[in-house]
């Protein structure tokens, strides 16, 4: 999500959580998970988290800047760095503007060394890239419109061709084949512009989803509906049937998530209709809610080695997690907790990492035994000094 930051949420009136910085946790899924609080970035608004997959200890942080969500306090100041784990993290802020909205990050999965950010704000300063691991930024905008330089979501890479770039902006979806040194449009077939959510085919590329949206008569952004490319963004064509009706609040799609072993298999998160499931890659989808109920889904996260095994964070209600593709859903923890950002660590999938909009970044520790073994335990939820 985040791809989840989205305008709307800006209305949304939180103070109803009560936010604490301990939370028993009484129900849990086929696995047990100890959360820990890393070190921070204190009291910062993370929305975006990604791990260099050479070497898990480096962490990047997205934060948003205070005042974007009412009732919400971010002290964040942009993107943040850890070199040990969660430990300690610096701002990386050199070449970035200062008054973005949202920081959303994305690492090229082959050279991760180089980083984007994606920004949104009133200046339209568009994306920028880091080729030194977030030591310095320099702005990357050739070819994006105005509108274009307004951005709610992390940019996309191809992960076999990582010069290939994908961002949905307020006036569309850019690609680069350079890996940003220039951006072309790539909207043929969407009649709305403004894209709050996409995703890429991990394996085959050339097929990506996004969700262009609108703002209604009270400023709310709604969900334009969901569309398909399968050539790269050349051509794209909807693919709603079974999705809540776009005309309701909770047909807006806030994430996305391919299967990597059978891309047929793709889930949906929405605002306040839980997670929808297609198998026949986005034809046709249904609710898969069982132990869910009507939850705003902001993040979902496929262990890649065992696709049937996800997370979901959600607004206000921590994480939830299933081993049987979306059959059955369990809390996971991280109570009345907002969990824009979910990542396994890349050398261990039993390591998964949350990013709490109220509190910086939590690091879970998931026992894959008790997982393996379908046992239901408790949960015990342990916010721990890091020291």
């Amino acid at each position: 999500m985040k791809k989840w930051v989205k305008p709307f949420f800006m209305f949304f009136l939180v103070n109803i959580i009560n936010f604490t910085s301990t939370i028993p946790c009484n129900i849990s899924f086929a696995g047990e998970i100890t959360w820990q609080e890393t070190a921070g970035p204190q009291d910062s608004c993370v929305i975006s988290i990604v791990i260099d997959p050479l070497n898990p200890s480096i962490i990047y942080a997205g934060t948003l800047i205070n005042g974007a969500i009412e009732g919400i306090t971010c002290s964040g100041k942009g993107v943040y760095k850890s070199i040990d784990g969660g430990k300690i993290w610096s701002p990386i802020n050199i070449g970035l503007p200062e008054n973005s909205l949202t920081y959303m990050l994305a690492l090229a999965p082959t050279n991760p060394a180089t980083l984007y950010v994606a920004t949104a704000t009133q200046t339209h300063d568009g994306i920028f890239r880091s080729t030194n691991g977030g030591e310095t930024w320099s702005p990357i905008n050739n070819g994006l419109t105005t509108d274009g330089r307004h951005i709610h979501v992390e940019p996309i890479i191809d992960p076999s061709m990582p010069s290939t770039i994908y961002i949905g902006t307020e006036d569309g979806i850019f690609k680069s084949t350079n890996a940003g040194d220039s951006w072309f449009s790539a909207n043929n077939g969407m009649p709305l512009t403004e894209i709050l959510i996409q995703a890429i085919d991990p394996v085959n590329p050339s097929v990506l989803y996004a969700s262009p949206h609108y703002e209604d008569e009270e400023g709310y952004h709604r969900d334009g509906g969901l569309y398909k490319t399968i050539d790269g963004g050349a051509n794209w064509q909807p693919v709603n049937n079974g999705l809540p009706d776009i005309t309701t609040s909770e047909s807006n799609v806030n994430a996305i998530s391919i299967d990597p072993i059978n891309r047929q298999i793709v889930y949906a998160g929405t605002d306040g209709g839980g997670v929808f499931k297609s198998t026949n890659g986005g034809e046709s989808w249904g609710p898969f809610n069982n132990g869910l109920a009507n939850k705003c889904v902001l993040e979902i996260l496929i262990n890649p080695a065992s696709p049937a095994e996800l997370y979901i964070g959600t607004w206000g209600d921590g994480v939830f997690c299933t081993v049987d593709g979306g059959g059955n859903w369990r809390s996971g923890g991280l109570l009345n907790s907002i969990v824009a950002a979910l990542v396994f660590d890349p050398s261990s999938p039993s390591i998964i990492y949350a990013g709490k909009v109220e509190s910086g970044v939590v690091k879970g520790v998931i026992n894959k035994a008790t997982l393996n073994n379908s046992i239901i335990p408790m949960i015990n939820l342990l916010l721990d000094d890091p020291s």
